[in-house]
């Protein structure tokens, strides 16, 4: 009966009396990159400038099918997640200058969509930049970086390393801790990450599933390098002790000076430093501590005269005057940059300050400190 029916069927296709059911209608997919975003919601469209290196691609796939989907950031493909809608928040590290994002859909023949975002990143370039990604708000991993000498920077000790200023940035639970490093000398850096906490503050409550951290390194601002990604766990917790960790990169910088003495001119009375280009004056009775020069006075009486001098984009320069107590002995700070100390101090050590609030746009080689005494 069954091969009845089924040749009767077969009989009335034949005649043309029965049509075959109609082929699904083929997709056509789609690309709208809606816009990028920093982590202050400052939002740009194609072809505009932005002045954070941190940014997030925004916009939706839509009918993407059984065809495959590829991202480029400055032609160097990465990964494009996608929601169930087909959405996407993408994080994109860039570099100063011009940068581009090309999405595409293709079939393996040819490219059936494709939309490009380009996009400027109005910054000072970094001659190091070191980026830590990781994707958990409620625990606390720190970036650890050390300079050729030694000099050491973390959350706690952001300004170790001199010419290098830290950002930390969140973004809907996704935590950023960068360090830019605007002048660099000949050696070995060195990137660890520390698995410092895992309870958030004022609550009980811990987190212990595996933290998934990423390490992005840029080099004289070009394509960054990605490392991991890393996983963490809770036995991983180590506070300030650093028996856990984790090793991620050793770099050298292009194009790197080398470590110099005093620099400037020096005599008797006077010295004249570039920040940034500076390590110490130890013959001078002058020592830097990072940004912080620590000048010991022999003479009972000592007329000292200290004055700053830099650019109009170093417009938030301060100078301070600190004693070997800690306390503060003077202060200046205009809106021009240029400042000046003048002061009779005793025999001693005191302890020199240079802060700058515009990280952005003030670079320390920039910046003159001149020292006179007598």
């Amino acid at each position: 009966m069954k091969k009845v029916a089924l040749l009767a069927i077969f009989s009335l296709l034949v005649l043309g009396c029965v049509s075959p059911p109609a082929p699904e209608p083929e997709l056509t997919p789609s690309i709208d990159i809606t816009a990028m975003f920093d982590l202050f919601g400052y939002n740009v469209a194609s072809g505009g400038t932005v002045i954070e290196r941190v940014q997030y691609l925004r916009g939706t796939v839509s009918d993407l099918g059984n065809n495959t989907l590829r991202f480029y950031l400055n032609s160097v493909e990465e990964t494009l997640p996608l929601g169930t809608d087909g959405s996407f928040d993408k994080e994109v590290i860039l570099h100063q200058g011009n940068n581009s994002m090309t999405i595409t859909v293709t079939n393996g023949t040819h490219d059936l969509a494709t939309e490009t975002f380009p996009v400027y990143v109005d910054m000072i370039p970094s001659l190091a930049s070191v980026v830590m990604r990781y994707n958990t708000n409620m625990t606390d991993l720190d970036l650890h970086v050390w300079d050729p000498l030694g000099r050491h920077f973390y959350y706690d000790n952001r300004y170790d390393i001199p010419d290098a200023y830290p950002r930390f940035d969140n973004h809907d639970g996704t935590i950023s801790e960068i360090l830019e490093i605007n002048d660099a000398i000949v050696g070995n850096y060195t990137v660890k990450i520390r698995y410092k906490n895992n309870t958030l503050p004022d609550s009980n409550d811990s987190y212990t599933d595996p933290i998934e951290v990423r390490v992005y390194l840029i080099l004289n601002e070009t394509a960054a390098v990605m490392y991991g990604p890393f996983t963490f766990t809770s036995d991983m917790v180590s506070g300030d002790n650093d028996t856990n960790d984790l090793f991620v990169v050793n770099f050298t910088v292009p194009g790197a000076r080398e470590e110099v003495g005093c620099g400037g001119e020096t005599n008797d009375t006077a010295v004249t430093i570039t920040i940034g280009e500076t390590a110490n004056c130890e013959n001078f009775g002058l020592d830097i501590e990072n940004m912080w020069y620590k000048l010991v006075l022999t003479n009972e009486t000592n007329r000292v005269n200290i004055t700053t001098t830099s650019p109009a984009t170093c417009d938030l320069l301060q100078l301070y005057l600190w004693n070997w107590e800690n306390k503060q002995v003077d202060a200046a700070a205009s809106s021009s940059g240029n400042e000046e100390i003048a002061r009779v101090l005793g025999n001693g050590t005191y302890y020199i300050e240079v802060r700058e609030q515009q990280f952005l746009y003030c670079r320390w080689n920039d910046v003159t400190l001149n020292l006179q005494y007598y």
